[in-house]
C-alpha cells in the first residue's frame, strides 16, 4: 500500500480495526508500504515478520 494512502486512511482504518477487535494501529502497522517492501518477496517477508493474519489463512484458489 502506498505510504500516502496509508496516511490518508489512518484514522478511519484504526477506528474500524479497533471496532472489529483487530488491534487498531497495530493491525495497520502489519501492512507493508514502499518504505519496507517493493517486491512480492519483500512483502511476504514483511507481513510474515509482522504477524499479519493473512499468513495463516487458507488459500483462496
Amino acid at each position: 500500500m502506498p505510504t500516502v494512502l496509508k496516511q490518508e486512511i489512518h484514522d478511519a482504518f484504526v477506528q474500524r480495526a479497533e471496532e472489529l477487535g483487530l488491534g487498531g494501529a497495530a493491525f495497520l502497522a502489519q501492512i507493508a508500504d514502499e518504505t519496507n517492501a517493493t517486491t512480492e518477496e519483500q512483502v511476504l517477508e514483511f507481513i510474515t515478520n509482522a504477524g499479519h493474519p493473512v499468513t495463516t489463512m487458507d488459500p483462496m484458489f
